[in-house]
């Protein structure tokens, strides 16, 4: 028969139990031979690890780790590095096409300023019968809306 509660005595040996399921865990190890067997197998193999001398890395093998980490992070350098001259780029020509969308737009705006300007201006010899007042007023918005005076 195997027990379900393997896992919970592999957290519980390394320390990852709350202590209501630490308490419970303990509880079961009193009852059952099997986890309890298991950790004291999980026990030694800490002990062993714990004494073992760990082998010194030879320096050979850490030169090349340390190239291959430079390698591996100068070609993704050169990738972002690429990607920057891209949207640099793209940043460029919006910043191009946005003025001349611009000075477009107040080539529309001055030529419809005209066809305006032009629809205001009054009469170069008022006639005999205007009203002397109004002939003012046209003059007015004839100077207010030319396209020198905006300058």
């Amino acid at each position: 028969m195997t027990c379900d509660n393997a896992a919970k005595i592999h957290a519980y040996h390394d320390g990852e139990l709350p202590s209501d399921e630490r308490i419970a865990i303990e509880s079961h190890l009193a009852v059952c031979d099997e986890c309890r067997e298991l950790l004291a197998d999980l026990q030694k193999l800490t002990n062993i690890f714990a004494t073992v001398e760990l082998p010194e890395m030879p320096q050979r093998a850490v030169s090349r780790m340390y190239g291959s980490w430079h390698a591996a992070k100068a070609a993704q350098d050169r990738g972002v590095r690429r990607l920057a001259g891209w949207l640099t780029a793209a940043a460029a020509v919006v910043l191009l096409l946005v003025p001349l969308q611009s000075q477009r737009a107040d080539v529309e705006n001055r030529n419809t300023d005209v066809d305006e300007t032009v629809a205001f201006v009054p009469p170069t010899s008022p006639r005999e019968d205007a009203n002397s007042e109004l002939v003012q007023v046209a003059q007015w918005m004839a100077n207010d809306l030319s396209v020198d005076s905006r300058r």
